[in-house]
Parts: C-alpha cells; structure tokens; sequence
C-alpha cells in the first residue's frame, strides 16, 4: 500500500499546487481542506512504514485528521459557493467542536474511546492497524451526518438563488456524497481506511473546483478589468458558451431583465437592446478569439446610446491561470457627460481646425517668400546664374511628382520637404566674396576653393534660421541638399568626397536638378546646351556624378521639363 498512498500524496500536492495558482482569493478554507489531506496522507505512508505498535497508533492518529476537519472544511466550502454567509461565532464554535472532537481520539481517554480494541500486523504490504470502534467514533459518525445534512439543505435552499450556478451545488452534493461511500465501504468491508486517502483526494477536488469557477466569472475577482471602484461600472460575465455567469448591481439597472436570468444557464429571453449591445457584442468576439485562423486582440471596445445615454463597453478575455479561454466579461461605462462635452465641441473644434489650417497656410506661404527672396537677394549677387533659384526649384517639383509614382519607396511627405528645401541650396554663396560671384569667366583654383566653401556655410545657416521654426525632419533635409548637393556617387564631388549612398539621398536628388539647370541655362562663361546634350550628359554621367536609378527616374521627366523651359524662354523674349 506503501505506493499508492504516495501517489495519493501526490495528488493532494498537486491540488495544492492548483490552488495556489488559481485562487486568487487565497482562500484559508480551502487551504487548511487541502493541508489537512496532505499531512494524513504523510500520516498513512507513516503507517505503511511503521514497524511496532507505538509507531502504527501515532501515526493512526495523524490519519484522522482529515477525516476529522474535512467534513466541517467542505461545509464551509458550500456556504461560501452558495453564498450562505457563517457567522464568525458559529464558525468558531464549529471548529472548537472538531478540535475537541480530534484531542479526544488523540488522548483517547477510557470513558471517550475511539476504538475499544486494537491490533497490530505487519505484512508484505507493511504495518496494519486491526481495531473495534468505540462510543467516540459513533459521535464522529453523527457529526459526519449532520454535516452532509446541512450541505443538503444548503444546496436545497440555494436551487432557489439564481445568483447560484446550479451546476457548481449539484457538484458540491455529489461529492459530498463521496465521504459517505467512502465511509459505508470502509465500514462494510472493513477495509480499515485504506481506501480512504483516494476518497480524500476525490473530495478535494470537488471543494476547490466549483471555488476555481467562482474565481473566473465573480465580479470581485475581475475588478483589475473594470475598475478600482466597481459601483462606477456596469459587469456582465459569460462562460464560452455564452451561459450567464452573473453580474453587478449597475448592470442590473441598465438591463433590469438580467434579475430574471439564471447563472450557468444560457440567455433565452432578452430584450432588443440587451440584443444589440451585450449579446450580439459578446458573441462575434468570441467568435473571432477562438478562431485559430485569425489573430485578435484580448479586447474589443464599442460604444452606443441607450434611454438618452452613451456607454462605452469594452470586452475581455477570462483565462484561467494556464492561459486558457474560459469566458468573456463586458464592462459599460457611462460616458454620457464626456460624449456631450465632446459634441459641444466639436463645431467649435472643426472652425478652429479651419483657421488654424488657413493661418499655418498664410504662414508657410509667406516663410517661403522670405527664403525665396533671401535666395534671389544672394543670386543676385552672382552674375553667372540668373534665375537659377527658381528654375531649379520647378525642375525638383516635377522630379518629386515623378518620384512619387517610382517604385522607389519615396512618400509625399518627404519629396514636399525636398521640394521646399531646393530654394535654399545655394544660401551659402551670401558667405563668398562678391569679388569670385561677379567675377566673369572660369575660375581659377583658388576661387573655386573659395567658391566651394558655401556649401559648409549654407548649411549651417540654414540650420540656425530653420532651428525653432519648423519640425526637425524638415530642418536635416534642407541642411543636407545645402550642404551635400555638389557630392558626386564616385567620391569626387565636394565639400567631404562622400560616396554612394553616403550622400543623403535629398542631396542627390538636388544635384540631378541643379546640374541639367547649369546645362541648359546660359551662364557667363559658356552657351546653353540643347535638351539632346543635356540629356545625355547627364545619363552619360549616371554611376559617376549622379546616382544611377534617381537618373532613370529623371529621363522619363524629359517632356515636361522641356515644356517648362521653353515657356521660360519665352516669356523671357
């Protein structure tokens, strides 16, 4: 018998270790029910080990308590599921009872004996205990009855409370029920309680499930989804099969036919709106979480009116502690004072949005007139390019239109912050001597050293003068283009000699533009090239000056690049 009472110590340890993990309630019932198993089962494997007589008794006396305690223990259980609230005195005076019951078995004095013979073998199997009960076991045996009778007429009277998942009470009976089988066997027999560590075990399990139920769906123990004070919020919870497993009293004012519901059952009657917004809500979420196909949130929000209310639901998951589905909760909150503050305002939110857009417009339109104008103040200065700003300006508006629509992974948000940064690629040139930017003709090295020197000092003004006003992804594309957009793909460009993909990539873009205006533009020291040239100028120096796909994009920009130009012309005639 040695290794099946360690096996039904096992059992017991697992159901403690079940109990820690999902009564979140720490339940000192419970607990005591399942330490009382634990150490009469140490007390039977004791037995099984004992080798005389003074062994076998003291360990005897360690396996009742159990039975001594449980019955009382799987009392309190009862009460507590059907939500029979005990008296602190009679809770007291119940437990003095069984500890008065158990010191008489363990003093077993003459007059209160618990057996009135006992023997003692040892066999194959181990130590053995033969005995005949005394006058105290039959006491045991009537407070075992009264016991099970009241938990009868508890359960009885709880059928009536539709608080109470009849489920969970039929349970509770049925293995009430299995003390008294356990017992009768015992008894009949006269298996001398060898049986009797299973029967425990069995018992167990039948006081801590219907608690662990109670766990998942009580709005006590799902307060952290709804919230810290639950009068403020309406609770509803449902098992998987979309049973009712009960709510609270605020959800009882808002759908006063939830009274009429019983818990564990499913919701037969129910009004159009308890439909619309609860069980239709509850259902297609459950529906979609427990589709394996789809991947979900844990929760789902939701709003509707109702009797001249806003309610803001939100639907959760109810896991057990293995993380496995076991029902749904729905909390409404009334949101009516947020809802009409928030319809009060949104008129006067939609003008203000209007003239906030209207006046941000006003701003950027006069922001880029002043950096135009501070471009053309500094091309003015410069003899050779005349027109140059705003010519290369239009050239990178229809290069971003192009780029756009390019399988290249730009998006509009950033070619318009290229767009708006290509005016101010040559501020630099406010920092050379007017000496080298009228001077006609080819330079020389020393003043294209000094030439080359506004690509550094633009884009530190435009740093400092963008600093503050716009948002900072604008501020770094500008600050490139006029820093990096003389760079060439080979390393050959200026001020740094970057290569490739370490020129960002607006500057690149900027210097496709700014070169083919130098081409097709008349400038002091040279003529205008034609489209052809031009064109092939720049797709001849793609892989060496320009970077390779920005070009391909370019080409296809040829016709209307030449449209805008000869419209130049001519309205420069």
């Amino acid at each position: 018998m040695l290794f099946f009472y360690i096996a039904c110590l096992a059992i017991a340890l697992a159901e403690l270790v079940w109990l820690e993990m999902s009564d979140v309630r720490q339940s000192l019932t419970q607990f005591v029910a399942v330490l009382s198993v634990i150490i009469t089962d140490v007390g039977y494997i004791y037995l099984s080990c004992s080798s005389s007589f003074r062994e076998a008794i003291l360990a005897d006396k360690i396996t009742r308590i159990a039975g001594c305690f449980l019955p009382m223990l799987f009392f309190f259980t009862v009460c507590e599921v059907c939500h029979v609230r005990l008296r602190k005195w009679v809770m007291f005076v119940l437990v003095s009872i069984q500890a008065i019951l158990y010191g008489l078995i363990v003093i077993d004095l003459p007059s209160f004996r618990f057996f009135e013979v006992v023997g003692y073998y040892f066999n194959k199997t181990g130590g053995h205990l033969n005995w005949i009960y005394g006058p105290l076991h039959r006491v045991y045996m009537i407070m075992v009855l009264i016991y099970y009778i009241g938990i009868l007429g508890i359960a009885i009277f709880s059928t009536r409370n539709k608080s109470v998942n009849n489920k969970d009470i039929s349970q509770l009976v049925s293995y009430s029920f299995v003390v008294i089988i356990g017992l009768g066997i015992d008894r009949v027999l006269g298996m001398h309680t060898e049986l009797m560590p299973i029967f425990y075990s069995i018992v167990l399990y039948g006081a801590l499930s219907p608690i662990y139920n109670s766990n998942i769906y009580t709005v006590y123990e799902n307060r952290k989804v709804i919230s810290e004070q639950l009068e403020e919020v309406g609770f509803i919870a449902f098992d998987t099969k979309l049973n009712y497993m009960g709510s609270d009293n605020y959800m009882l004012q808002i759908f006063p036919e939830l009274r009429e519901l019983e818990v564990g059952k499913p919701i037969r009657r129910y009004s159009k709106y308890l439909q619309e917004n609860i069980i239709t809500q509850v259902r297609e979420f459950r529906d979609k979480v427990m589709d394996p196909n789809v991947v979900n949130d844990n929760n789902e929000h939701f709003t509707f009116r109702l009797n001249g209310k806003y309610y803001d639901g939100k639907i959760q998951i109810l896991k057990d502690y293995i993380h496995r589905i076991k029902g749904f909760t729905m909390v409404l909150k009334d949101e009516t004072e947020h809802h009409e503050a928030l319809s009060l305002s949104e008129k006067y939110n939609d003008t203000l949005t209007r003239e906030v857009n209207e006046k941000t417009k006003q701003i950027r339109s006069i922001q880029a007139r002043i950096i135009l104008g501070m471009a053309q103040v500094v091309e003015s200065r410069d003899l050779s390019t005349g027109g140059h700003v705003k010519r290369t300006s239009e050239v990178i508006k229809i290069f971003s239109q192009e780029l756009l629509h390019a399988d290249m992974g730009f998006d509009k948000r950033f070619l318009k912050f290229v767009e708006r940064s290509a005016p101010m690629h040559d501020l630099g040139k406010i920092g050379v001597d007017d000496a080298i930017l009228r001077w006609k003709g080819k330079y020389n090295d020393q003043q294209y050293a000094e030439m080359k020197k506004h690509a550094e000092i633009g884009a530190k003004m435009v740093r400092k003068i963008l600093t503050g006003v716009e948002e900072e992804q604008f501020v770094r594309i500008a600050e490139n283009i006029a820093h990096y957009h003389h760079e060439k793909v080979n390393g050959k460009g200026y001020p740094h000699g970057l290569v490739g993909n370490q020129i960002p990539i607006e500057a690149r873009i900027m210097a496709i533009a700014d070169v083919f205006d130098a081409l097709v533009s008349k400038r002091c020291y040279k003529e205008e090239f034609s489209y052809d040239d031009a064109f092939e100028i720049i797709e001849r120096d793609a892989g060496t000056h320009f970077d390779e796909d920005l070009v391909k994009v370019f080409m296809q920009c040829r016709t209307r690049l030449e449209r805008y130009y000869d419209n130049e012309r001519e309205h420069h005639l």
